[in-house]
């Protein structure tokens, strides 16, 4: 696959699936990680569609083992990313959005994951998402969401919020919020200012 031929490693990949449904059975757990990898090949070769199929079956079969519900939120959280990917790939912001979405819901609960960094760059994303597909009043909120993150994790005078903090001054100037931009802005230079000092380029 890494070497580009992708022929060669679907047929590898068809012969390992099937042994492993022979052998195991069709909804085995371990049936997803080779789904999830000929997704992979199908989305290296730009058919979409094909990958968000074969998406599909790794949901399913999460689905079906449900023994320890916080494995399988996260297992969930993980397809749903795979298959945000895909759509932004594809070019459907729209599915782009949905599915990461979900994955952001599966990992807000679970408590190895709230107010984590990891968390954050997943709700960012969302809000890049959500900019690129002009829905930026949701795109300010999960903006919101991460400046609470950062402000908990590393106080307000830190880089991370600070640059946070800039991006939702520029989403309101986008939406002609102009007193709300220039009041982050504004916050943004005293913060600057304390970080990199009264001559820094910053």
């Amino acid at each position: 696959m890494e070497a580009g031929n992708y022929k060669d490693a679907l047929s590898l990949l068809e012969k390992s699936l099937k042994m492993n449904m022979e052998v195991l059975g069709g909804d085995h757990m371990s049936n997803a990680a080779i789904f999830t990898v000929v997704s992979n090949v199908y989305a290296k070769q730009k058919e979409f569609d094909k990958a968000i199929a074969q998406l599909r079956n790794v949901q399913a079969i999460y689905q079906q083992h449900s023994s320890d519900p916080q494995l399988q939120a996260e297992q969930l959280g993980n397809t749903f990313l795979e298959m945000a990917k895909v759509y932004n790939r594809s070019k459907d912001v729209e599915m782009a959005i949905e599915n990461q979405a979900k994955a952001v819901d599966m990992f807000s609960g679970l408590e190895k994951y709230t107010d984590t960094d990891y968390l954050a760059e997943l709700v960012m994303t969302l809000s890049e998402l959500q900019d690129k597909a002009n829905q930026t009043e949701e795109a300010l909120n999960s903006l919101r969401i991460v400046e609470k993150i950062y402000k908990n994790n590393y106080s307000e005078v830190h880089a991370k919020t600070c640059k946070v903090k800039r991006n939702i001054s520029l989403l309101c100037l986008k939406s002609d919020q102009n007193e709300a931009a220039l009041n982050e802005l504004r916050q943004v230079e005293e913060l600057e200012r304390t970080l990199y000092g009264e001559s820094s380029t910053q």
